[in-house]
C-alpha cells in the first residue's frame, strides 16, 4: 500500500471516531481543494439535471463516502446543491454555474457566485465579524469564531480534532475566495507557530534563569545579596529559530533579560 493511500486511510479512520458536525455546519476533514473535487463530481454525475447520491459523488470524486456525506450537507447550507429529500440531491442554478466554473478554473469568477450565495447562508453572521474586524481580523481569532459558532468540541488544551481543524481551515478559504477574508489569514498558522514556538524557549529561559539567580543568593554566606563567588562560570547557549518580526523582538527581549542579569 502507498503512503498516500495509507494517510487517505489514517484520515478516514480519524474521522470515523469523531462525531459529524451538526446545527451550524461547516465543512468536514477535507480541504477546499477537496471540496471543489467533490463540487465539481456534482456536476460530472448530472446533478444539474437530476438527482444523485452520495455514492455517485464518492466514486466518481474518488473520495470516501463518508467524508462525501457531511460535505453535501455543507454544500446544501450554502446554497450549491439542494436535498431531494430520499431520492439524493440537485445542484441549484447558482451551484451549477459555480461547478462549471471550477471545472474552467476560472476562480474569479467562482469566487463572485461566492460573494453572491454566501451572505443568504448560515455564513453571514461570520462574514459580519469579519467585516466588524476589518484589517484587524487574524487567523486565530476568526478560528476561534467559527469553533464557537459550530460548538466544536474542545480538548484539555482548548484545541479541536483534526478533521474538524481542517473544516475551519477549508471555510476561511472559501470565505478568502469571495473576498470577504484577505487569503493572507492563511499564512498566519505559519508564523503563529514559529511565534509560539519562540515565546515558550524565551519564558524557559528566563525560568531557568531566575532559579539559577535564586540558587547563587541562597549560597551566598551573608545571605544580605550576591557576592561575584555565589557563581560558578558557566556558558548558556541558546538556540532559537526567529523568522518574523514578533519573533525577532522575543529574542532580542531575551538576549537583553540575560545580560541585565550577567551585570547583577
Amino acid at each position: 500500500m502507498s503512503e498516500a493511500a495509507e494517510q487517505v486511510q489514517l484520515s478516514e479512520a480519524l474521522a470515523e471516531e469523531v462525531e459529524e458536525p451538526t446545527g451550524w455546519i461547516i465543512p468536514f476533514n477535507l480541504s477546499l481543494e477537496k471540496l471543489d473535487k467533490i463540487t465539481k463530481a456534482c456536476f460530472a454525475a448530472k446533478a444539474d439535471k437530476g438527482p444523485v447520491s452520495v455514492d455517485d459523488v464518492s466514486r466518481i470524486a474518488g473520495i470516501h463516502a463518508r467524508t462525501v456525506a457531511p460535505n453535501i450537507r455543507f454544500l446544501a447550507a450554502i446554497g450549491i446543491v439542494e436535498q431531494q429529500g430520499d431520492e439524493g440531491f440537485t445542484l441549484s442554478a447558482k451551484g451549477a454555474e459555480y461547478a462549471k466554473q471550477l471545472g474552467s478554473g476560472d476562480l474569479q469568477k467562482a469566487g463572485a457566485i461566492l460573494k453572491e450565495i454566501l451572505p443568504e447562508s448560515h455564513l453571514n453572521e461570520l462574514i459580519g465579524f469579519s467585516q466588524v474586524e476589518g484589517t484587524g481580523l487574524n487567523y486565530d481569532a476568526i478560528f476561534n469564531h467559527i469553533k464557537t459558532l459550530a460548538r466544536l468540541k474542545e480538548d484539555e488544551e482548548g484545541d479541536v480534532s483534526a478533521p474538524f481543524k481542517a473544516g475551519i481551515r477549508c471555510l476561511i478559504s472559501l470565505l478568502a475566495r469571495g473576498e470577504f477574508v484577505s487569503s493572507d489569514l492563511l499564512e498566519e498558522p505559519k508564523v503563529s507557530r514559529s511565534a509560539g514556538l519562540t515565546e515558550r524557549k524565551t519564558r524557559q529561559a528566563k525560568e531557568s534563569t531566575r532559579a539559577e539567580s535564586k540558587g547563587g543568593l541562597k549560597s551566598s554566606p551573608s545571605g544580605a545579596g550576591l557576592k561575584s563567588d555565589a557563581f560558578s562560570p558557566f556558558n548558556l547557549n541558546i538556540s532559537i529559530e526567529a523568522k518574523d518580526p514578533e519573533s525577532i523582538k522575543q529574542v532580542m527581549e531575551l538576549i537583553k533579560f540575560l545580560r541585565d542579569n550577567q551585570k547583577e
